[in-house]
């Protein structure tokens, strides 16, 4: 199949990370249906990151660990962009907006690079 690669697959997954790391925010505001919204999301592309797992061939597979380091990466340069960024607004880092914020300017920026080095 001519979608299934390693990049998608590690967006897929920072997804995933996303959704999770957003939950904090939705369980201090108790707000119980957006909460019920991310877990229904956090399976439907749990689901789809298997099915995309599984069409990967192996030499695809072997390219995983160096994706999910770049994430991993581009998520900590997330985390520190957004606390310097809280910091310098705030005053203060506000955790739960903190971990959000930064695991969505973390992704974007994983998916922005690998959108690079197509071009």
């Amino acid at each position: 199949m001519g979608n299934v690669s390693p990049q998608r697959l590690s967006a897929l997954l920072g997804v995933l990370i996303l959704i999770v790391a957003s939950i904090p925010r939705y369980l201090i505001d108790h707000h119980t249906t957006r909460l019920g919204l991310m877990v229904v999301a956090f399976v439907g592309v749990g689901i789809v990151a298997i099915w995309h797992w599984r069409l990967l061939d192996s030499d695809s597979r072997q390219r995983m660990p160096k994706m999910v380091g770049r994430l991993g990466g581009w998520l900590a340069a997330g985390l520190t962009i957004t606390a310097l960024w809280q910091i310098s607004t705030h005053g203060i880092i506000i955790w739960p907006l903190w971990l959000s914020q930064a695991a969505l300017s973390g992704l974007l920026l994983h998916v922005v690079t690998l959108l690079w080095q197509r071009a």
